[in-house]
């Protein structure tokens, strides 16, 4: 049965897409085939351009992960229609700032991710994240939904503020925080990923951070 898994946040510059196109790549390096929805348009689409350089990388997991662009709930739904039982994982990559069709994405997933940068600007932003959230749960009470620190400086103040933010929000989160290596970022423009590059810390952190995604939905 495909599971479908989306990252999700009405502010840009979190994370989503580096999160999908490292996600997809870790899933397809076990094994798994995956689709990857790039709702992110019409101008950025980085997850679906990384899956282009991610099929010429010569990496041999590199043919099980495909990518469609939608720009629209209709598109988005057709499209998993169209593929439901196709693909061991669908990751969704969802735009900013588009409520309508995040609601359906964060509707339609086994679960949902939230990253945020621990930011003045993005704490501010998750109280409109969680109102759409609510808004969600509100029509499907078991929506599945974990915070994601993201780009995590190792500074006491930057642990401080985070331990705050899961405090006052309350919502589930995954436990292994990402920290701000370049890395994530750098492999996205190489058509590689975390999980299986050289650099041995984020690749360590990465693959944990994998697995408890994975033990999220199972």
């Amino acid at each position: 049965m495909t599971k479908i898994i989306s990252a999700t946040q009405l502010k840009g510059g979190t994370g989503k897409s580096t999160i999908t196109a490292n996600l997809a790549g870790y899933l397809a390096m076990t094994g798994k085939t995956v689709l990857i929805i790039d709702a992110d348009g019409p101008t950025q689409y980085t997850a679906y351009s990384w899956t282009a350089l991610f099929s010429q990388s010569g990496l041999k997991e590199a043919d099980k992960v495909t990518a469609v662009k939608v720009l629209t709930t209709d598109e988005l739904i057709a499209v998993l229609q169209e593929n439901d039982g196709k693909f061991d994982f669908i990751l969704i990559d969802s735009p900013p700032r588009m409520a309508e069709i995040m609601r359906a994405i964060i509707f339609v997933s086994d679960l949902s991710l939230i990253p945020f940068n621990v930011t003045g600007p993005d704490i501010w932003a998750l109280d409109d994240m969680i109102e759409l959230l609510n808004e969600v749960k509100e029509a499907k009470p078991d929506t599945n939904l974990k915070l994601v620190i993201n780009g995590l400086k190792d500074k006491a103040n930057a642990w401080q503020t985070r331990s705050l933010v899961l405090k006052t929000f309350d919502l589930p989160y995954i436990q292994t925080s990402l920290y701000e290596y370049d890395t994530y970022q750098a492999v996205i423009g190489k058509g590689l990923h975390a999980a299986g590059y050289r650099i041995h810390k984020p690749k360590e952190q990465f693959t944990q951070f994998a697995k408890e995604v994975l033990a999220a939905i199972n």
